[in-house]
């Protein structure tokens, strides 16, 4: 599983850095509307919105079907578009989150939206024009993607009313997952952290929720950790310290950096003990589970600031469910029923 997400991003790597940013504008914006498509497109539909879009190629003449098609079949030779058989092409999918955040970046994304929007509409309902009847999944994906990057969540949560009610298609739609693949597809904190607040906070949720089903308990999430006894002397004293009370007691596991003298001496300072456990295995000890999971969800995004590790944390908290409490109890041979 590490071989092949690491092949994917050398992968993703590739198409980006040493393809698409070293094309020329014009074949930029192709891949770009393709991207906000979101679906394969035959020729004669593609050149329709991309000339909606008023796009010119590289001589500066709007573009035809003759002068298009070698365009494209050179884009599907360099991997940055795909094609199956006997089916238009499409965007390559781990270009198309980076080719679109790039459209909006270069203030084609609006442009590109509207030609969409009106050169392949959402069919309506005949007595109804607000109700959208979404073909399949992938329709619906492209219009939330839309909604997403205008970071409208109202736009959004009617796309997913309106597929759930009226959609011809019975693929059941998982709002996380579509967010973890236009969030983490590739991350870029930089890029998170400009999302309104509610967005932010959907987007890390369906990614730290989709890693949490992924990740096992592993004592790899222990290796090279940053807790030591002077950290920990530090959270003593600006953290656990003003809560304290006098005769309240600190109960203590045996990891080494709660060891140093220094760190009873300040509880005790306040009048609260220290009771020390006795030496026992972690295996049987539920929370390990769930500090193994956390620490690897924050190693996941490299949080540069205090203030993203603290919201990591506070959304990591919000995903404790029952049935992840239960089954952490259950792997430490604890009766459950």
């Amino acid at each position: 599983m590490i071989h092949l997400a690491t092949d994917t991003t050398k992968l993703q790597t590739k198409l980006v850095e040493n393809k698409y940013f070293e094309l020329h504008p014009s074949l930029q914006r192709i891949i770009q509307l393709f991207s906000v498509i979101y679906a394969p497109i035959d020729k004669n539909s593609f050149v329709s919105c991309l000339s909606k879009t008023g796009a010119l190629d590289e001589n500066n003449k709007p573009w035809s079907t003759k002068t298009l098609s070698p365009k494209i079949d050179k884009l599907l030779k360099a991997g940055l578009l795909m094609q199956e058989s006997r089916q238009g092409a499409e965007c390559h999918p781990l270009l198309t989150e980076i080719a679109t955040r790039h459209a909006i970046k270069t203030e084609q994304f609006e442009i590109q939206v509207i030609a969409v929007e009106e050169k392949l509409p959402i069919r309506t309902h005949w007595n109804h024009d607000s109700r959208r009847i979404f073909h399949s999944l992938r329709q619906c994906i492209r219009e939330i993607r839309i909604g997403f990057y205008r970071q409208d969540p109202n736009f959004i949560n009617k796309q997913i009313e309106d597929y759930e009610k009226y959609g011809d298609s019975e693929e059941k739609i998982v709002i996380q997952n579509i967010f973890e693949q236009i969030c983490n597809n590739p991350f870029d904190a930089d890029w998170l952290s400009t999302l309104p607040q509610g967005l932010y906070e959907s987007s890390i949720s369906s990614i730290l929720l989709n890693s949490a089903l992924k990740l096992s308990v592993s004592e790899d999430a222990y290796k090279n950790s940053s807790m030591d006894s002077n950290v920990f002397e530090v959270f003593i004293k600006e953290c656990l310290l003003p809560k304290l009370w006098s005769g309240a007691v600190v109960v203590m596991d045996n990891v080494p950096a709660h060891k140093k003298a220094s760190i009873e001496i300040l509880i005790q300072s306040v009048g609260a003990s220290v009771l020390n456990l006795s030496p026992y295995s972690p295996d049987f000890n539920p929370i390990e589970h769930w500090w193994s999971q956390l620490k690897a969800f924050l190693r996941q995004f490299s949080p540069k600031t205090t203030k993203m590790v603290d919201t990591l944390i506070a959304i990591a908290l919000n995903l404790f469910n029952p049935r992840h409490l239960r089954n952490w109890f259950a792997n430490c041979c604890y009766c459950t029923s």
